[in-house]
Formats: C-alpha cells, sequence, structure tokens
C-alpha cells in the first residue's frame, strides 16, 4: 500500500514534466493559440489540472484548508500568465489583457468546481484512502470544529498568498469581456466542470462500474456537444468538440492514477441516533 500511495508524487511529478514540455513546444510554435489539435491539447491542460486542484481543495482532508486554497490559486495563476504569453504572441489582445481574461476563467472554472464539490462534502461525500476505514473517517469527520490562533493564522497567510497570486496575473482594468466573450467562458466553465463531476464519479466510484463509465461517456459526448468555441479543425470537427476531448482525457487519466493509489469516493453515513434516556431507563 506505501508503493501505490507513491503514485501521488510520481503523478505530480509527471504532471510538471508534461507541462514543461508542452510550454517549450508551445513557445517553439509561431501560430500558437490559432484553432489546432496541438493548441487544443496544450489549452486544455491548465483547464483539467484546475478542475482536479478543485476537487483536491473541496475533498482533500490531510492538508489545511488554508494550504488546499493556495495550492489551487497559486498554479492557476501562473497557468494564466503562461497562457497569455503564449496566445498573446499571436493574438489581438495585450499579454496583461490574456493574463486577466485567463485568470478570470480558470477562477470561474475553479469557483464552481470548489461550490459543487463543497456542497457535496457537506451532505457526506468523501475521499478516502485504502483500507477505506468507514469508522474512522465518521468519527473524524464528526469532530466538533475547534478554532484555534494558528488555524487563524494559516488562513491570514493563505489568504494573503493567494491575493498576491491573483494580483500577479488579474487586473479589472485590463479585464474587457464583450458579452459573447463571457458566455463562452461560462459555458466551457459550465462543460469542464460537469466533465470533472461525472469522471470522478466514473473513476473513484465503488459501484456498477459500467453504468458509470457509460453515464460519464454519454455525458461528456453531450459537453463537448456544447462547447464553444463552434469553430472546425482537423477532420470538420468542432473546436469545443477536441477541447473537451483533450480535457476529459488529461482528468480522467490523472483520475485513474488516484484510484491506483488506494483512493475512492464514499458517502459517510450519519451515526444513527442512540436510544432517548427515557427508553433506557425502561
Amino acid at each position: 500500500m506505501r508503493q501505490a500511495r507513491l503514485l501521488i508524487p510520481l503523478l505530480l511529478l509527471a504532471t510538471v514534466l508534461v507541462d514543461r514540455v508542452a510550454v517549450l513546444e508551445a513557445a517553439a510554435e509561431p501560430r500558437f493559440g490559432a484553432p489546432s489539435l496541438f493548441s487544443m491539447a496544450i489549452l486544455s491542460l491548465p483547464m483539467s489540472q484546475v478542475c482536479l486542484l478543485a476537487a483536491w481543495a473541496a475533498l482533500g482532508s490531510r492538508t489545511p484548508a488554508p494550504w488546499r486554497a493556495v495550492g489551487l490559486v497559486i498554479p492557476l495563476a501562473v497557468w494564466s500568465k503562461v497562457t497569455a504569453s503564449l496566445v498573446g504572441a499571436s493574438a489581438a489582445p495585450a499579454p496583461e489583457t490574456m493574463a486577466s481574461q485567463w485568470t478570470f476563467f480558470l477562477l470561474l472554472e475553479a469557483l464552481a468546481a470548489v461550490g459543487l464539490l463543497g456542497i457535496a462534502r457537506a451532505a457526506g461525500l468523501r475521499a478516502i484512502g485504502a483500507p477505506y476505514p468507514a469508522e474512522a473517517e465518521a468519527a473524524a469527520s464528526s469532530r466538533p470544529f475547534q478554532f484555534s490562533l494558528r488555524y487563524l493564522f494559516g488562513w491570514l497567510t493563505a489568504a494573503a498568498i493567494v491575493l498576491a497570486g491573483l494580483g500577479y496575473t488579474f487586473s479589472l482594468t485590463h479585464l474587457a469581456l464583450e458579452a459573447r466573450t463571457l458566455r463562452e467562458m461560462a459555458t466551457l466553465a459550465t462543460v469542464n466542470v460537469g466533465v470533472l463531476l461525472v469522471a470522478l464519479y466514473a473513476t473513484l466510484g465503488t459501484r456498477r462500474r459500467l453504468l458509470r463509465w457509460l453515464v460519464a461517456l454519454v455525458a461528456i459526448a453531450l459537453a463537448a456537444a456544447a462547447a464553444m468555441p463552434p469553430r472546425r479543425l482537423v477532420l470538420d470537427v468542432p473546436g469545443g468538440v477536441i477541447l473537451v476531448g483533450c480535457t476529459a482525457a488529461w482528468i480522467v487519466a490523472s483520475l485513474a492514477v488516484v484510484r491506483a493509489a488506494g483512493y475512492r469516493l464514499a458517502w459517510r453515513k450519519r451515526p444513527s441516533p442512540g436510544p432517548s434516556p427515557g427508553r433506557a431507563g425502561g
């Protein structure tokens, strides 16, 4: 089991290496950002990774919540800056405007994912690792919230880091969004979050494997059909389909490694109420 847990650090290392190679290849492409399979595959990296980090921020338990927020926002800000520098070289908007737009879009995607998964967590959804100690998980999750100065300082420090990271890439003065652009951003963010949810269900679920994957494939196909932009690329396939397909592939591949490391999704059972004192006394 310890060897399986090493898969998570290896996944992080492989992700960093893939990102580095992808950025170097994109920087060498003079027309990066133009509609192409290569551009869509690279642009799907920040979208998929922000979705995965949002799932970790919402469902994680071993890392304190303030540092999960930092772990979500800092890669988001870095990706916004890097993507803006790559796309801005061949696009009309200035790099500052492009960085603000990418930060806004990825932040919209992250907040939607964290919000929905946070509701699921409040309802009892947990990401647990082998040997799946259901009783211990229920007991740990039912502990009362304890406020401390250490916790307060942690949130204050995390908030300062988060604001600094967002301030590095985001500026309202450079955020120029038309109604059509905002609508496309909202549509794509919704589609990506939907892909994340069905991928989590299909990959980390514990029952009805065939049904899980059938539902996931149908949902991803419908999401890809609704994706923007509708510009057509290779083989007369709409660009949104390729973008969503690449995003789904990155998410599913990463979650498959997480599953191999022993993690599953489970609903925490609420403890049944014990007998009342009156009944106990007879």
